[in-house]
């Protein structure tokens, strides 16, 4: 019997990840924009044909994960995401000393180190969560690791390789130094958001945090603005050191997210004139071109970009709404929990909304890709924080087995999208049910987390 809580949460997460991966073999999960591929499997003497999913970025992914020097290339797609590969690539190189040790002949040790880096990453995040929402049981514990794996954003990155679940890691890290307000360590915190940034761009958010909670704990504003400028410096230091090396050596830098996607490039359009103005004031910075940017996902102007990025938000409920209609009856029957609740509620709204100001300016909007960024990681964090405050467990185990089975049965985003399902209106009657459940036994047993 496995003691130690911690082997405990990595045996839950690979075992949940394992049989996962077993479900997708008879239920795969279908994005129209990846494949699969037969891979053939020697176990016990017996032979296994597997399909296992790929995407087009996945080849960019396995040079810089194979080796890491490839960032060096000015056409390298993923150079600004040196911490996400320099990670992969350490599990990489480690997974194959032990291979070639060993003598063993295998195959697919790319798709094992990113399944590697997936438990890692599950753990850490489960972990924060176990803090923030003080979860001791290890019943509620196990629920909750299957409703973090097959959360949308997790679900589907377990196998094609993408950074885009690290956008869970910034919520969490961000509702993490909220519920502190260490303000003597922000200095410390400013410098690890920094370096994780190098993984994930989207963690600008965390300095948009780190600004508020200085804000909050500032005792003037002179004392908010010298700490802010330090802390922005401090939080920007590893991406300088980064760039300044490609600057004083003769490697080109290259932003795939800007100069191939467009994304955010269009505020910089409307500072172009600014800009130029004082490039012929000073050698010391040089002048902008005008970059254009069309398709059916591009909005681009002031006029448009909003427009285009409520639409998306839209078709992002929609693509969730079995949860979103799930949260609204539940803020009615817990009402005065919710009201009455800690700062937790109110710091995970408040994530929420940088998220969502932030990613509303990208200018490219792809259906739910940036929409779920915000959203997605919003109804997970409450999902988790209703399960908190429901009255018994019964109510509770029924309710995160319903987010469950509704998170494992979600096609990927990718397809069509409809509202009007047969799931959707049993997901919505396990839910019901749930918080009927609940109620009718709050006057009986006490839940316990």
């Amino acid at each position: 019997m496995i003691r130690n809580r911690n082997i405990q949460i990595l045996f839950f997460i690979s075992i949940a990840y394992l049989s996962y991966f077993v479900f997708t073999q008879f239920y795969p999960a279908v994005d129209p924009l990846c494949y699969f591929v037969d891979y053939k499997i020697n176990l016990f003497n017996t032979s296994y044909d597997l399909i296992y999913e790929k995407c087009q970025d996945d080849k960019e992914y396995f040079e810089g994960i194979s080796d890491f020097s490839v960032i060096l290339n000015s056409d390298y797609k993923y150079q600004n995401r040196p911490l996400f590969l320099l990670v992969n690539y350490i599990i990489y190189q480690l997974l194959s000393v032990i291979f070639q040790i060993s003598n063993i002949d295998f195959q697919y040790t790319f798709e094992l180190t990113y399944v590697i880096f997936n438990i890692l990453f599950m753990y850490i995040c489960l972990q924060i969560l176990i803090k923030l929402f003080q979860i001791k049981n290890l019943v509620n514990i196990f629920l909750i690791i299957l409703t973090l794996i097959f959360s949308p954003i997790l679900k589907f990155s377990l196998f094609t390789v993408t950074n885009q679940h690290l956008t869970l890691l910034c919520f969490l890290l961000s509702l993490f130094l909220l519920q502190k307000q260490d303000v003597n360590n922000i200095n410390f915190w400013s410098f690890i958001l920094g370096i994780i940034y190098l993984a994930n761009r989207g963690f600008i958010i965390s300095a948009l945090v780190i600004l508020y909670i200085l804000f909050m704990n500032s005792k003037n504003f002179k004392i908010f603005l010298i700490e802010s400028l330090k802390n922005l410096l401090i939080f920007f230091f590893p991406n300088m050191i980064y760039n300044l090396f490609f600057s004083l050596t003769k490697y080109e830098i290259y932003d795939v997210n800007s100069y191939y996607f467009g994304q955010f490039i269009w505020l910089r359009n409307y500072l172009r004139p600014f800009i130029n103005y004082f490039s012929n004031l000073t050698s010391r910075i040089e002048p902008v071109d005008y970059l254009f940017y069309e398709s059916n996902w591009h909005c681009t102007s002031l006029s448009t970009f909003y427009r285009c990025y409520l639409n998306d938000n839209i078709l992002t409920l929609k693509y969730l709404s079995s949860f979103f209609i799930c949260l609204i009856v539940s803020y009615f029957l817990y009402k005065e929990k919710y009201l009455l609740s800690n700062n937790l509620l109110k710091y995970i709204l408040l994530i929420f909304s940088f998220s969502y100001i932030f990613w509303s300016f990208i200018g490219w909007y792809p259906p739910v890709r940036f929409s779920i960024y915000s959203f997605g990681n919003l109804f997970l964090l409450l999902i988790i924080y209703i399960s908190t405050i429901m009255n018994t467990d019964i109510g509770r185990y029924i309710f995160l087995t319903t987010t469950i089975y509704y998170f494992l049965t979600l096609a990927n985003w990718n397809n069509e999208i409809l509202f009007f399902t047969s799931n959707n209106f049993i997901v919505l009657s396990m839910y019901l049910f749930s918080f009927l459940v609940d109620r009718k036994g709050s006057f009986n047993k006490k839940a316990t987390l």
